[in-house]
This record gives C-alpha cells, sequence and structure tokens, in this order.
C-alpha cells in the first residue's frame, strides 16, 4: 500500500493498493493525512464521479476499504470494448478532505 499526498492540494491524498493475494478489503490507516475529527470521502479513481466508496469523521482508527466488486465508469464517446476494472489486483483511492455539506 502506497498513500501520496497531492503536493498543489493538500486536501487530497491518493492510496494505491497492490494485492497479490487477492483480498476482498484492505486495513488503512489514514492517521498521517487526516487529523482526528476531519471529515473525509473516499472515491475509487476509476470511477471517480460515480458514488463514494466511503465518507465519515475521522476518528483515529484504521478503516476498511473494498478491492473487490467495484465498478469502473463508462467512458465518453465510442470505443470498442468497455474498460474493465483493475481491482481486486490494484486498487487506486483519492482521499478528499470535506466540510460540512459539501459536494465535490
Amino acid at each position: 500500500m502506497f498513500a501520496n499526498q497531492n503536493k498543489y492540494d493538500q486536501t487530497l491524498q491518493y492510496i494505491t493498493v497492490y494485492n497479490g493475494g487477492k483480498i476482498r478489503e484492505a486495513s488503512i490507516d489514514l492517521g498521517a493525512f487526516l487529523d482526528k475529527g476531519t471529515k473525509f470521502e473516499i472515491s475509487d479513481a476509476q470511477n471517480y464521479f460515480g458514488e463514494p466508496v466511503m465518507r465519515g469523521v475521522y476518528n483515529g482508527k484504521p478503516i476498511r476499504l473494498p478491492l473487490a466488486g467495484k465498478k469502473v465508469s463508462t467512458p465518453i464517446g465510442e470505443t470498442e470494448q468497455n474498460p474493465v476494472h483493475t481491482s481486486p489486483e490494484l486498487s487506486v483511492f483519492v482521499v478528499r478532505k470535506t466540510l460540512l455539506g459539501s459536494n465535490r
């Protein structure tokens, strides 16, 4: 698992999970990025504008992220074949600090 903060937008962090064992979910500690009480939202990078994977208030404990059974965004325009999600072998998430009642 790798976590990288966006150097241009301090409200964003990217989490990459390599899953050779093909487990269904991973325990992720967001403590290096979020303070206790910070509101957050996590999106699947391959379905960024879809429903968030998780929303909540960080309580200082690791969170559980699903690594299987996720959907990929439908491309706009014509394609020869629809893309396939890379999970469970590779999952990328976008963690965003949010404000109360905010929308992306």
